[in-house]
Formats: C-alpha cells, sequence, structure tokens
C-alpha cells in the first residue's frame, strides 16, 4: 500500500490526517464526518481506530501500558508488521499533545506535521502502534 503524505491542517487535526493518508482519502471530506472543532481539540485513539474499522478494515494494536523508562517497548513498536501503521507518540516528557503517525510496512514514518523520521524515532516516548488490515 503506498502512503502520500497528507498535512493536517488543524492544530489537532494529526488523527484526521493520518486516517486520510490509511483510507487514501481528502482531510478536508474526513474532517467533515466529526463534529469537532480541530482548531480546539482532537479525537481520541478509540474514536480514531473506530473510525478506520468502521470503513471495512481490521486492526491489531500493539501498546505500552506499563513501563519504567521510556525507551521500553520502543523497537517492539517501531516494528512493521501489518500492511500500514498509525503510531502515537509523545513528544517530550512535558507535551500535553500526543500525536499521531503513519508507518508504512516498510517501517518508513509519514508524519502530518513534517516532522522527520530521526524526530518521530527519537520521540519521548512511542505509545501505541495500530496495524491495519483491508478486509
Amino acid at each position: 500500500m503506498k502512503v502520500t503524505l497528507v498535512n493536517q491542517t488543524h492544530k489537532y487535526g494529526c488523527s484526521i490526517a493520518c486516517a486520510a493518508m490509511v483510507l487514501n482519502e481528502e482531510y478536508d471530506d474526513l474532517i467533515k464526518e466529526f463534529g469537532n472543532n480541530f482548531h480546539k481539540g482532537g479525537i481520541d485513539e478509540e474514536t480514531l481506530v473506530d473510525f478506520i474499522s468502521d470503513r471495512g478494515y481490521s486492526i491489531i494494536e500493539k501498546k505500552v501500558t506499563v513501563y519504567s523508562k521510556k525507551e521500553f517497548g520502543r523497537e517492539e513498536l517501531l516494528k512493521p508488521f501489518a500492511p500500514i501503521h498509525i503510531v502515537r507518540v509523545r513528544a517530550t516528557a512535558d507535551a500535553s499533545l500526543q500525536h499521531w503517525v503513519v508507518m508504512d510496512k516498510k517501517g518508513k514514518l509519514i508524519c502530518p506535521m513534517e516532522w522527520t523520521d530521526k524526530e518521530v524515532r527519537e520521540s519521548y516516548r512511542i505509545m501505541r502502534t495500530v496495524g491495519i488490515y483491508k478486509d
């Protein structure tokens, strides 16, 4: 599955931009499906996963539930296991926002805010990887 970068145009639009990349749909069309003001707040991770699965995709998730060091699970969560993935990261320890990026089947990270692959990999914490499969 080839992934084309979709930039977020709202402060809290990373989840929608990632969904647009995964679903190969337009960001502005997907934004309209939500009642949110994405300049003031985003959607939670369960809503994102449900939104993608409602479009006919199956999901396998990996996440770190308990950790003693920020590096715990990083390598495993950045190891591709599906045709396409969405990865949740926290940029810094004091970041109030979490951020979503897309990872392709080869492990390339594509960020809707155009962080580099290195910046994503070196984020304070990699929190969750959602593997996405087309039924």
